[in-house]
C-alpha cells in the first residue's frame, strides 16, 4: 500500500466503511491458538471485519517453537454464522487433531449462499 506504514491506508479504509470486508484471512508463522498480544487473540473483529489468522505451519520458523495449525471454515447456506475450528498438526501444544479451545462462531454481515456453480 504505497509508502504508508503498517497498512494504515487500508485500515483508514475499513475504519470509513465500516463492514465493507467480512473475513480478511492472514497468516503467522510463529504463534498457537491461545496466544494474545495486547489483548487481542489470533481471532479479532474491528471495523466490522473479522480478522482471523489462519495458519501456522512452519514448527521451526524462530527460536520459539510453534504447533503447525491450520483453520477450517464451515459455511452454511442461509446463514450468517461461520463456524471457524483450529486443527493441531501435532501433539506439540496439545493432543493432534482438532483443538476445541480455539473453536469461534463468526456472525457475518448477510447470509452465505453459495451462488451458481458453472
Amino acid at each position: 500500500v504505497d509508502d504508508v506504514a503498517k497498512a494504515q491506508k487500508f485500515e483508514h479504509y475499513l475504519a470509513e466503511h465500516p463492514g465493507a470486508v467480512d473475513l480478511w484471512f492472514g497468516g503467522h508463522t510463529h504463534t498457537h491458538p491461545d496466544e494474545v498480544v495486547n489483548g487481542r487473540s489470533r481471532i479479532e473483529r474491528k471495523w466490522g471485519t473479522h480478522f482471523v489468522n489462519c495458519a501456522q505451519l512452519s514448527k521451526y520458523h524462530s527460536f520459539v517453537t510453534s504447533p503447525p495449525m491450520s483453520r477450517h471454515f464451515t459455511f452454511t447456506s442461509g446463514s450468517r454464522l461461520a463456524r471457524v475450528q483450529c486443527y493441531l498438526h501435532d501433539a506439540s501444544h496439545a493432543p493432534q487433531g482438532w483443538y476445541a479451545p480455539a473453536e469461534r462462531v463468526l456472525e457475518l454481515s448477510k447470509p452465505f449462499f453459495m451462488g451458481d456453480v458453472a
